[in-house]
Parts: C-alpha cells; structure tokens; sequence
C-alpha cells in the first residue's frame, strides 16, 4: 500500500462469517480484531474504531483501506463495503480492492497447505446449483487472479477441475467435488476463516479504485452467471 502520507492503513475483509478488521501504523504495527458477521451492520465502524484506537491514532489518520469485495457473504460485503465507500468518499482515504479468492489463495500457500508451485482453483457454493470458480497462481512472488470468479453451473465447475491445480472449496461442496477431484490427483482444501491482516501481504496487488466503482461480488448475485 502506498504510504505517501503519515496514518494508519487499513483492511477489512467480511466474505466470511465474521468481519476481520487490521490496522497498521507507519511503524509497522498491526492489530486486529474480529466479529461475527450476523451481529449487524454497526460492528465494522466499531471494529474499526477499535482497532484505530488500539494504535493510538483517529479515524481521521486514516490514509488508505484495503478490503476484498467478495464473492461472499451478503450482509458482510454490502456492510463493510458501504463503510469503505463512504470513509473514501467524505476523508478521501484511498481505497484498494482485491477479490476474496485472491485472499483465500494467499491464505492456503502461507499457510503451507498448497505448494507455490502449484494454481489453486477455489470453489464457493453460489446456491441455485452453481458453484463460484476462480483459479489463481503464485508468479514472482505475487498472487496472480488467472480467471476472474464466475458462477457456473455445477457440470460446468465440475469440469474445470482438470488436475492442474488443486482446490480450495466450502467444506458443504466436498463430498460433491471429493470424487472429481480424486480422479484428477489433485488435493482438496477446506476454505479457511479469513484474516484481514493478508491483505497487508506483499505477494497481494490491490487495486486502486474510486469508492463509487467498488461494487460488491455476492454468491448469489446473477451478474456471475456464466
């Protein structure tokens, strides 16, 4: 993240269950702090307020704000992203975006649970019988987005699974995708709990966006149909 001016820089991902809300200061340091995301539309202001707070500093320090726009949670997303658009908006904090795939990649190749050598492609449960699918891959140290979340039908997710990466899914799509997956050799991977301090990871490119262009990616949403 740029750190033209001094503050605090922010990130927020709510795709999940809970937001996860990270703060760092120019020294480096960082705090979190975490919610479950069913406790209502006030807990991302709060949380963030906490955590600012944690370091001393405002939310007038605030200089930029890294948040994923899904695809994931309905009332997560619009929430904390309806907060982003506005503290950009009205202070004129910086706003950078990435997708929750991205982020659920960078969180399995950390973790050391796929190797970088090897693409991950992630499956969501987008309901209706589609399957959200993106792949991503790890090049020169950078988490690379090879094909930008769509919703396919099942069949048609099915068969992107090809053995050429392995896959991250919703525990709920596992005994669906189990039998494809072992057919190909590749691994399969539970989608873990998202932390917002990943999106402070330099192996991460945001995107710099205006606060009026960030819209969010929702499971359910029928612009992903494909």
């Amino acid at each position: 993240m740029s750190r033209s001016r001094a503050g605090v820089d922010l990130a927020i991902t709510a795709s999940g269950t809970r937001v996860a809300v990270a703060a760092r200061g120019d020294d480096g340091a960082i705090v979190a702090h975490a919610a479950p995301a069913a406790r209502g539309g006030a807990d991302t202001a709060q949380l963030v307020a906490r955590a600012v707070a944690d370091l001393g500093a405002t939310p007038a320090d605030l200089r930029s704000i890294g948040i994923d726009r899904g695809p994931g949670s309905y009332t997560g997303l619009r929430v904390a992203l309806t907060f982003a658009r506005t503290i950009g908006a009205f202070r004129g904090v910086a706003l950078r975006t990435c997708t929750s795939m991205e982020l659920l990649a960078l969180r399995a190749w950390r973790a050391g649970e796929v190797a970088r050598t090897r693409a991950i492609t992630i499956v969501l449960d987008a309901r209706r019988e589609h399957f959200h699918v993106a792949r991503c891959a790890w090049r020169a140290d950078r988490v690379v987005l090879e094909s930008f979340p769509v919703a396919l039908r099942v069949e048609r997710a099915l068969a992107t699974l090809d053995g050429a990466s392995d896959v991250v899914a919703a525990a709920s799509l596992h005994p669906i995708l189990a039998g494809r997956i072992a057919k190909t050799g590749a691994a399969l991977h539970a989608v873990p709990e998202l932390d917002a301090t990943l999106l402070f990871d330099h192996a991460l490119e945001l995107a710099d966006v205006v606060p009026e262009a960030v819209e969010p990616l929702y499971l359910l949403a029928s612009y992903a149909e494909a």
